[in-house]
């Protein structure tokens, strides 16, 4: 979200730990919308917002549940679930990990 200062912005939304417990502050970040992955295992990504970025894969493919995904033929079968992106393998993310890692991409 861009403030009238011209400054990006995240949204923030109060959230209720319980019924008439605590309001606390959560950041909300954008929903993925669009995913099509790259043969550089890359990930080419759209948000609700309007924001288009590209998601590089290729750091944390030796890890743990990502060597799921490192055969080409596996992490292409990629897709959008809920609000995140998830592979076939039931390898999931995090949205709050694509959005942050995304190298979004400028308009001119």
């Amino acid at each position: 979200m861009i403030s009238r200062f011209g400054k990006q912005e995240r949204l923030v939304g109060c959230v209720r730990d319980a019924p008439g417990g605590v309001l606390s502050k959560r950041i909300m970040y954008p929903s993925v919308t669009k995913v099509v992955p790259n043969e550089d295992f890359t990930l080419a990504v759209g948000f609700d917002n309007g924001e288009e970025g590209i998601l590089d894969m290729k750091p944390h493919l030796s890890f743990g549940v990502f060597q799921k995904i490192r055969d080409y033929e596996q992490f292409k079968r990629v897709r959008v679930s809920f609000d995140t992106i998830e592979w076939d393998s039931g390898v999931d993310l995090d949205p709050e990990f694509v959005y942050s890692k995304c190298k979004m991409n400028t308009r001119t």
